[in-house]
């Protein structure tokens, strides 16, 4: 008996250890552009300037690490940190609240193209703005 609950408690020990270390990665993701509650692109990266000709170009990050979101206007220097939990343990959506106590939604996703090629992308919606991100594979930034 003595050597089951010892195995029980061993493989509940791995699955803890395994989910944390998951949560504590640092992800960075890129902002690619930002929309207003009417839909329309309000800012946006260098990288997207030609499609979105009226947009203002800023170059925007977003850390995620465990609950810990940081969200940092590169240009400006203002940044807004906040904590998310999820809110569907099935797919990756999220309560997010900052430390101005604004709630918004976190939604993390893969993004297929016509092309076949993917990428990792990061939605956050917040008080009628729409921040889209992709993530960050490049190891300098």
């Amino acid at each position: 008996m003595k050597k089951v609950i010892t195995a029980i408690l061993l493989c509940m020990f791995c699955i803890c250890i395994s989910g944390c270390s998951n949560d504590n990665q640092k992800t960075t993701w890129n902002m690619r552009s930002i929309q207003d509650n009417n839909g329309e692109v309000i800012y946006c990266s260098n990288e997207s300037k030609d499609v979105y000709s009226n947009a203002i170009v800023k170059d925007i990050v977003c850390i995620l690490q465990g609950s810990s979101v940081t969200i940092t206007d590169k240009s400006s220097g203002n940044k807004w940190i906040g904590n998310c939990t999820n809110m569907d343990s099935s797919q990756d959506i999220y309560e997010v609240i900052f430390d101005n106590n604004k709630k918004g939604v976190l939604s993390k996703s893969v993004t297929k193209y016509e092309d076949t090629s993917k990428e990792n992308t990061l939605v956050v919606s917040c008080e009628g703005y729409t921040l889209y991100f992709t993530e960050n594979t490049d190891e300098t930034n």
